[in-house]
């Protein structure tokens, strides 16, 4: 069994219905819980250049397509914000703790 296999977990995906009110605030309704599998690497590096890495504490790999930066990611009751989305075979989700 290749060892990426051995790293799937599944965390809960939230989505908002209307991420924003008419003044550009978070609207406070309950979100669409759904499944989602993921790897998922911490990632702290200190010196970071390049601005897609900057304040990112986690990078998933996912297969899932619906994923937008809309969502938001929890996992042990932590939850994080979808920062970036870099699509391929393995989507590559940049999660920021909020």
């Amino acid at each position: 069994m290749p060892a990426i296999n051995r790293d799937w977990i599944y965390v809960t995906k939230l989505t908002y219905t209307n991420t924003l009110d008419e003044y550009g605030q978070k609207r406070q309704e309950v979100p669409e819980e759904s499944d989602l599998k993921v790897i998922w690497k911490l990632y702290n590096q200190v010196n970071v250049n390049n601005p897609t890495f900057v304040d990112i504490d986690v990078i998933c790999l996912t297969k899932d397509d619906s994923v937008t930066n809309k969502n938001q990611i929890v996992k042990d009751n932590e939850i994080y914000n979808v920062m970036q989305i870099i699509p391929g075979k393995y989507n590559q989700l940049f999660l920021k703790k909020s």
